[in-house]
C-alpha cells in the first residue's frame, strides 16, 4: 500500500519542513509514502526547502498560472499512491497516523479512511485569547474504535450551514486526517471532470464530490493530525482590507445573498460540487437559516464599502423575511443586533484600527450571542471558554511550536482527558 501525501504551500519555508517531517517520521507502518509539495508563490526558497531532503519520493512542483485555487486539482495529478491526503503546509501528522490508517484500511477495505484532529494557535495568532494553545475537540471519541460510516447521512449533511456543524464524523471531514482511495478519486474525476470545481475561493466542492461516490468509509477514533493555526490563518486574512479584491475576483452566483464573505465562499463551492453530482445529492437542501446565522457573523468582520455593506444588510434581511415564522423573526432580529454593530465598527476598519479591535470583538463573539453576560463577564469569559472547550494553555508544557506538541501530545491528552494516545 502507498500514501500521497500533498501539501500546498505559498511561499513559506519552515513550516513547511515541519510537515514534511511529520510524513517522513511515521512509526511502526509498512506502507511507503510521497510528498507532493505545491508551491502558489513558485518560490526558489520552497523549492531549496524540498530538495534539500535529497529524497526521490519528496517533490517539489509549481501551481499552474500561480493560481491557489488550482492547487489541489495539481496535488492530485501529481500523486501515484493507492491513497491521497492534502495537507497544508503549518499542518502536522501525528507519528501513529499512518499505522493506523494501515491498520483501519486492512480490516475494513474502506475508500475513506478518517481520523479526528486538534488544532494548534501559536503566540501570533490573531484572537489573543487561542495564543500558543491546543483545542482538542471530540475527545468523548478517544478510544481507538474503528466506525463504518452512514454515507447517506453524509451526504445528508452535506449541505448544512456552517459545513463542519454537527459530529465530526458526519461530512465536513478533516483533510488532513483523511484518505481517499485512488479508485474512488479516479470515479471522481471521471464523472465530474476534476477533483474540485475550478476558478473558486476555496475546494470545499471537494468535499461535496467525493462523499457523493464514496462507496465506504470508515471513521477512526483517534486524533491523526494537529492542524496549524498559525500567525495569520487563511480565515483570518479573508476578513481583511487586502483581500477585497481577492473576494472580488471569485463571484458569488448560487447562493441566496452575494456578499463575498468566507462562509459565504464555502457555500458557493459546496452548490457548485453539488452541480455535479445532482444524482447523488437529489433532495438534498441547504438550510437558509444556518446560511443567514453564520453569514451575518461575517458580515460584521469583513471588510467592504459603505453603500456595499448597506446593500447587504438589505439584501440578508430580504432572504430573512422570506424565511418567515419563528425562524424568520429570530433572524430579523440577530440581523438589526448584527447591522447596528457593524456600522459602529465601520470607521475603525476605514482608518485601519480594525486588526486592534478586532483581536477583542472576535473571539468574545460567540460567547456575546448565547449569554447576556455582563462587562465583568465578558473579561472573565476567556479561562471559561477554555474549559468548556478543552483548550489548553500549552506554556505550562514548555510547548511553543507544533513540532514540540506532537511530542508530549500524549503526556497532554493523558493529563488534561484521562485518555490514552499511542506513542
Amino acid at each position: 500500500m502507498t500514501f500521497s501525501v500533498t501539501i500546498s504551500v505559498n511561499g513559506q519555508t519552515e513550516l513547511l519542513r515541519s510537515a514534511i517531517r511529520s510524513v517522513l517520521n511515521q512509526k511502526n507502518c509498512t506502507s511507503k509514502a510521497e510528498v507532493i509539495v505545491i508551491d502558489d508563490a513558485r518560490s526558489d526558497a520552497v523549492r531549496k526547502a524540498v530538495e534539500a531532503f535529497g529524497l526521490s519520493y519528496v517533490r517539489y512542483y509549481e501551481t499552474p498560472d500561480g493560481d491557489p485555487a488550482k492547487s489541489a486539482q495539481e496535488c492530485y495529478n501529481r500523486s501515484t499512491g493507492d491513497y491521497v491526503m492534502w495537507m497544508c503546509y503549518d499542518d502536522f501528522l501525528l507519528p501513529y497516523a499512518f499505522r493506523v490508517f494501515e491498520e483501519a484500511i486492512a480490516r475494513t477495505g474502506a475508500e475513506v479512511a478518517t481520523g479526528l484532529h486538534l488544532y494548534y494557535y501559536d503566540s501570533a495568532y490573531p484572537k489573543s485569547m487561542f495564543r500558543n494553545t491546543a483545542h482538542l475537540i471530540f475527545t468523548k471519541y478517544y478510544d481507538g474504535s474503528y466506525k463504518m460510516l452512514d454515507l447517506n447521512a453524509n451526504r445528508r449533511m452535506a449541505l448544512r450551514m456552517p459545513p463542519n456543524a454537527g459530529d465530526p464524523f458526519w461530512f465536513h471531514l478533516h483533510l488532513v486526517s483523511t484518505l481517499f482511495s485512488r479508485n474512488l478519486l479516479e470515479r471522481v474525476q471521471e464523472r465530474t471532470g476534476g477533483i474540485v470545481v475550478p476558478n473558486l475561493q476555496n475546494n470545499d466542492s471537494q468535499q461535496v464530490m467525493i462523499h457523493a461516490l464514496a462507496r465506504s468509509a470508515v471513521g477512526i477514533g483517534l486524533p491523526l493530525s494537529i492542524a496549524g493555526r498559525l500567525g495569520v490563518s487563511f480565515t483570518q486574512e479573508f476578513y481583511l482590507p487586502k483581500s477585497v479584491a481577492w473576494r472580488k475576483r471569485y463571484q458569488i452566483r448560487r447562493s441566496p445573498v452575494t456578499g463575498g464573505t468566507y462562509i459565504n465562499h464555502i457555500l458557493e463551492a459546496i452548490l457548485s460540487g453539488k452541480e455535479r453530482v445532482e444524482k447523488e445529492l437529489a433532495g438534498i437542501e441547504y438550510s437558509n437559516v444556518m446560511l443567514l446565522r453564520a453569514y451575518v457573523k461575517d458580515l460584521v468582520t469583513t471588510e467592504f464599502p459603505l453603500s456595499e455593506m448597506r446593500r447587504l444588510w438589505c439584501e440578508a434581511e430580504s432572504v430573512a423575511c422570506k424565511v418567515g415564522g419563528a425562524d424568520g423573526r429570530e433572524l430579523l432580529a440577530l440581523i438589526r443586533t448584527e447591522r447596528r454593530l457593524s456600522y459602529a465598527l465601520h470607521p475603525f476598519k476605514t482608518f485601519g484600527l480594525w486588526k486592534h479591535i478586532r483581536k477583542f470583538i472576535v473571539p468574545n463573539r460567540s460567547i456575546l450571542a448565547t449569554i447576556r453576560c455582563s462587562f465583568r463577564q465578558l473579561w472573565s469569559s476567556n479561562a471559561s471558554y477554555r474549559r468548556r472547550n478543552v483548550i489548553i494553555p500549552l506554556e505550562q508544557y514548555g510547548v511553543s511550536n507544533i513540532e514540540a506538541l506532537a511530542a508530549k501530545l500524549p503526556e497532554i491528552v493523558l493529563k488534561e482527558t484521562g485518555k490514552t494516545l499511542p506513542r
